[in-house]
């Protein structure tokens, strides 16, 4: 059970990434002195969807600034609702953990908000992550996720500072964990 519950933990955790990572690959020319941008983050976004579709982690890390926090809340634990926080090594430790456990994963990302702040070196995005998690013991697992990631220039690049998800919904048919009796709490 926990094992299952790690998997999904750090698959979900994985897709709150997933509106953040191409800034900080946006190179060189595109980051230099011009800061934040709306099309920079419409273009991580893809950059991460193919990283997290071949399963690389470290892809997925290198837009973490190194003393980011990646924080999920409202996630199903043995004793009920928890908050895990993950430094960036955790993070992406947690994240291969996961990735061996899978079978199929598919997501969909709705409803993304960007703010960027009126000098460009600081912005915010929100979005709604659906996803459906298949493991190699049959599990299938639905999630629903709201996200909010924090992106900061520094040295005239655009890193993620902070990352938070609250779960919003999660159930699993099958498998290890089939009748999992936790339900979101709709107050955190």
């Amino acid at each position: 059970m926990r094992r299952l519950l790690t998997l999904v933990a750090g698959l979900s955790l994985c897709l709150l990434l997933t509106s953040m990572a191409a800034v900080s690959q946006a190179g060189p020319a595109g980051a230099q002195g011009k800061g934040i941008t709306e099309q920079k983050i419409q273009a991580m976004i893809k950059a991460t969807e193919r990283a997290i579709r071949n399963r690389d982690a470290n892809g997925v890390g290198s837009i973490l600034a190194d003393d980011a926090i990646v924080t999920l809340k409202n996630m199903p634990g043995p004793d009920g609702p928890q908050t895990l926080n993950f430094t960036k090594k955790q993070y992406i430790q947690f994240l291969q953990a996961s990735w061996e456990l899978i079978k199929e994963h598919t997501y969909e990302r709705r409803d993304v908000q960007i703010d960027i702040a009126g000098s460009g070196d600081i912005a915010t995005v929100t979005d709604k992550v659906l996803e459906t998690i298949t493991t190699e013991d049959g599990a299938v697992i639905k999630s629903a996720i709201d996200e909010e990631s924090i992106l900061e220039m520094r040295d005239g690049r655009v890193e993620v500072i902070s990352v938070e998800g609250v779960v919003r919904r999660f159930d699993v048919v099958g498998g290890q964990a089939a009748g999992y009796p936790w339900q979101p709490d709709p107050q955190t």
